[in-house]
C-alpha cells in the first residue's frame, strides 16, 4: 500500500492524501516472477532430455562397429591360432576389424564440428 499527502495547490492550508493499494500489483508481479522461472525450468530440462536423447543414440551409433571390430579381432585370432593358421581368413577379418574401427571413427568426426565448441563443465546447459 503506499500513501502520500501533499499541501495543496492554489489551496493554502489544505493537504491532498491519496492511498494506492499496490497488492495485486505485487501478486502479478510475484506470478509473473514465477512463471518466468517456471519456463527457464522448462528450458533446462528440455536441453537436458536433448543432450540425454543425442548422448544414447551416438551411443548407439558407435559402439555397433566397435562390437564388430572386437568380434572381427577375436576371429583373426582364431584364424591365426588353428594348425596350421589361415592367414588369409586372419587378413579378412583383420580388414573387417580396420573397417569396423574406420567406421567408429568416421562417425565421431562426423558428430564434431556439427556441435561446435561445447565447453566440458556442462554450463551450456544453463
Amino acid at each position: 500500500m503506499l500513501v502520500a499527502a501533499s499541501p495543496a495547490v492554489g489551496a493554502p492550508g489544505e493537504i491532498v492524501a491519496f492511498v494506492l493499494d499496490l497488492t495485486e500489483r505485487k501478486r502479478a508481479e510475484k506470478e509473473h516472477e514465477r512463471l518466468r522461472q517456471a519456463q527457464n525450468d522448462l528450458a533446462y530440462m528440455s536441453r537436458v532430455i536433448t543432450v540425454g536423447e543425442l548422448a544414447a543414440s551416438l551411443a548407439h551409433e558407435i559402439k555397433q562397429p566397435i562390437a564388430a571390430s572386437v568380434l572381427n579381432a577375436k576371429t583373426c585370432l582364431r584364424w591365426l591360432e588353428r594348425d596350421p593358421p589361415d592367414v588369409t581368413e586372419a587378413c579378412e577379418a583383420a580388414s573387417r576389424t580396420v573397417r569396423d574401427a574406420t567406421r567408429a571413427a568416421t562417425i565421431i568426426d562426423e558428430f564434431a564440428p556439427s556441435t561446435g565448441e561445447v565447453p566440458r563443465n556442462g554450463s551450456w546447459l544453463t
